[in-house]
């Protein structure tokens, strides 16, 4: 909300995404909604591990953490449409892995949907972006250059790339190429080969995402676990299909990787959390007792019962 506030805000780029502040004499640029991804996993965890028991009813349980995703994709969108949509789809991952009857989701689904559909239509260089997505060549000196310009940076590196730091499309070529473009760049720099180990890389985070989500002590910090790894995951997944033009341009980063301080920074408390949720777990399995030598399976045994009753 304070993003939106002109005293308060910055604009870059038509979009007012930034709060400029000054700390210790020194100007920064803040950008809320990377922060408001970790907030909103916390703040959705600790709803619904609070109304474990009231999630299939509507007003009890499911409605006061699908407000709280509605009023981050509505505050978000209107000038990060990008965000908004990863917003929506986190919410609904969580809600559905929590327990929330299907009827109420799809219920919700359609009216976010039309949330969605508004903010697309209410600022006309989205649906330019979508219609230059299918008809790239129709203006590739406009609304198609980015897009093109991407698809040559990976066309040009081949299978083994040009060498590290031996790119010439981030020299003003392609827009965007230290950050929301910057699988492009590995791709021409590191070529298949190393585009495919960026990939590897985050399909690892994700599975050890999932295995500290199973392993986790409470409810919360396994919906918690779950929430971190669904927004890197994803993020990286909507951030891959723009640069290599499989859905239209957005402007959304790539984690860990693209340049950017707000981002980084979040992430990297993220992945602190769910460090701390895994050692958490790992700490309780090693207070489990053994008897005649099964330990092993008294552990299994332990996480069985723990994962039947969730």
């Amino acid at each position: 909300m304070a993003a939106l506030i002109p005293a308060w805000a910055s604009a870059h780029r038509g979009s007012q995404r930034w709060l400029e502040l000054t700390v210790g004499g020194v100007d920064v640029s803040v950008q809320p909604s990377e922060f408001a991804k970790l907030a909103l996993v916390a703040v959705l965890a600790s709803l619904l591990a609070q109304r474990r028991a009231d999630l299939r009813s509507f007003r009890g349980g499911f409605l006061p953490p699908a407000i709280a995703v509605g009023l981050c994709v509505l505050l978000v969108g209107k000038e990060d449409f990008g965000t908004a949509v990863l917003f929506a789809v986190l919410g609904g991952l969580m809600l559905f892995v929590a327990g929330c009857r299907p009827a109420h989701l799809l219920l919700t689904g359609m009216v976010v949907a039309c949330g969605l559909a508004a903010l697309l239509l209410a600022a006309p260089y989205r649906l330019a972006r979508i219609v230059a997505h299918f008809r790239l060549w129709d203006d590739p000196l406009g609304a198609g250059y980015q897009p093109l310009q991407s698809l040559t940076t990976i066309a040009s590196g081949g299978w083994s790339g040009l060498g590290l730091g031996a790119g010439v499309q981030k020299y003003g070529y392609l827009p965007e190429s230290h950050s929301d473009f910057i699988f492009s760049v590995i791709c021409e720099e590191m070529g298949v080969l190393g585009a495919g180990v960026v990939i590897a890389l985050f399909c690892a985070f994700v599975f050890l995402g999932i295995r500290t989500m199973w392993s986790a002590r409470t409810p919360f910090e396994r919906l918690l676990a779950f929430g971190i790894t669904s927004v890197v995951g994803w993020q990286a997944v909507m951030n891959i299909a723009v640069v290599t033009v499989v859905t239209p341009t957005t402007g959304i980063s790539l984690p860990l990787i693209s340049a950017g301080g707000s981002g980084l920074l979040t992430f990297c408390l993220a992945v602190g959390v769910l460090s701390a949720i895994a050692a958490r777990a790992r700490q309780s399995d090693s207070t489990l007792p053994e008897m005649d030598g099964s330990a092993g399976a008294i552990r299994f045994g332990v996480k069985h019962r723990e994962m039947t009753a969730w």
